[in-house]
């Protein structure tokens, strides 16, 4: 059983040779317990470039129906590019949009390390044989101090899923083991977008939207939920089914266990609507 993931990638930096110029796709292997929740895994991207670098623009794919990607965190290297909203989500790609707060100003010295951490989820939890996901890199930029486009290199990543080996385990390991609210996705997004929570038990819920001024826009959930892995969808429109402008909104859930007064659970968490 294999399923494959298809990234391609170019470069733009200051001439230099092929060799010393690379976007790397770190390997990561997991495995995935069909009773348990879904296992989460990490790809990093490294970058290693022998010329400063002030900004990058690139896109990776992957098999939506293997995994989906929760949340990128630009790492230590990449720490002073832009990136509030410099990742745009589709359904089976990524874009990285990623410049200098600043023209002309270096954001990337030369050398070798991580740049980009990727978080992302197994869909597929029922997987039986052994499965390799290719990623590849493309439509990719690097912009250096001075804008040249030459030939790059590049080594693709490859993800590993390998079934649980082990039977007979208990159904109560299907429930969540905390309350969690996952990033949204994708995120930015238009017109749509999906929220994934989780519930260790039967809980009381409130899931509402919020503007960047603390307005209530809308509530997708309120009332009692068995334990479990949940999802809803946001169609970026207010309480009276009137679209919202395009800009920065939280959604906010309120997890309150059967027979408490106060919630047990509380978290936000950031989107943005692009329109």
């Amino acid at each position: 059983m294999k399923k494959r993931i298809s990234l391609l990638l170019m470069l733009i930096v200051p001439t230099m040779s092929l060799a010393a110029n690379r976007l790397t796709i770190e390997n990561s292997a997991i495995t995935v317990r069909k009773m348990s929740p879904p296992d989460t895994g990490k790809l990093y991207i490294s970058l290693q470039n022998d010329r400063n670098v002030n900004g990058m623009n690139f896109i990776i794919q992957f098999d939506s129906s293997l995994i989906t990607p929760l949340q990128i965190r630009p790492l230590l290297r990449a720490a002073a590019l832009s990136n509030a909203e410099a990742y745009r989500f589709a359904p089976d790609k990524i874009s990285f949009v990623v410049y200098g707060k600043k023209a002309k100003q270096i954001e990337i010295e030369s050398g070798f390390g991580r740049i980009f951490e990727i978080k992302y989820v197994v869909v597929d939890t029922n997987i039986t044989a052994e499965t390799k996901t290719s990623v590849v890199f493309y439509e990719s930029l690097i912009a250096g101090e001075q804008i040249r486009a030459i030939p790059f290199d590049y080594a693709n990543g490859l993800i590993t899923i390998y079934p649980d080996p082990t039977t007979g385990v208990a159904e109560k390991s299907e429930l969540p083991i905390r309350f969690e609210l996952f990033q949204n996705y994708p995120n930015p997004f238009n017109p749509t977008t999906t929220i994934k929570y989780a519930l260790p038990a039967a809980s009381k819920i409130k899931l509402r939207i919020f503007d960047m001024f603390g307005r209530e826009v809308n509530t997708l959930v309120e009332g009692v939920q068995e334990a479990g892995y949940k999802i809803v969808e946001w169609n970026a429109t207010n309480r009276f089914g009137q679209p919202v402008a395009s800009g920065v909104y939280f959604y906010r859930i309120e997890a309150t266990g059967l027979g408490n007064q106060k919630p047990s659970f509380v978290q936000i968490k950031r989107m943005l609507v692009l329109k």
